[in-house]
């Protein structure tokens, strides 16, 4: 597996993390083995939290994640992990 996208799969788990913790999402993650096939990904936003903007105590990650979530440009866990591979997360 490519050293870079089990990297990449831990900064998505670590910002949805950041996000839980900020009481934004719950999320739900199928497997906690990140070195194998895709995990598949659950992520749910009450409406009343993506009315919200995002705490400035969040890294720039988290804050970014949530602005694309909020604006629809994350609008899957594909998408999530496809921004994380290009460094976009």
């Amino acid at each position: 597996m490519d050293p870079k996208l089990i990297e990449a799969r831990r900064r998505v788990v670590a910002i949805l993390e950041e996000l839980r913790l900020a009481g934004l999402i719950t999320y739900q993650l199928s497997t906690d083995d990140l070195t194998g096939p895709e995990p598949h990904l659950d992520v749910y936003a009450e409406r009343v939290a993506l009315g919200q903007q995002v705490p400035v105590d969040l890294s720039a990650g988290a804050r970014r994640v949530w602005d694309q979530m909020r604006d629809g440009r994350i609008q899957n866990a594909a998408a999530l992990f496809d921004a994380a591979k290009r460094g976009q997360v």
